[in-house]
């Protein structure tokens, strides 16, 4: 009853996910990017933070990994250009 109850609110309010493959995807989810005026109209991207703080290196060097050398969107670049600005600072540091 308590189940019915629950799964009956969360879908009055939008929330119940009836595919479940979706909910399972979304769970796996590694990273998330988020786009602001810019991207779309004038086809540029700018990394401005990383999460979690603090750990830039290590979450860039595992998207630098996911790279390959046909990557060609705009957020793959910028990946690379900021492991590369990342790279200089700490080489000339």
């Amino acid at each position: 009853m308590v189940l019915g109850l629950g799964a009956y609110n969360l879908s009055r309010n939008n929330f119940l996910v009836k595919k479940i493959k979706a909910a399972e995807t979304l769970g796996n989810a590694t990273v998330i990017v988020t786009d602001k005026t810019g991207t779309i109209t004038e086809n540029r991207m700018k990394i401005i933070s990383l999460y979690p703080e603090n750990r830039d290196k290590g979450i860039l060097e595992k998207a630098l990994g996911s790279i390959t050398e046909y990557s060609l969107s705009p957020l793959e670049r910028e990946i690379k250009n900021k492991a590369t600005e990342l790279k200089n600072r700490h080489s000339s540091a």
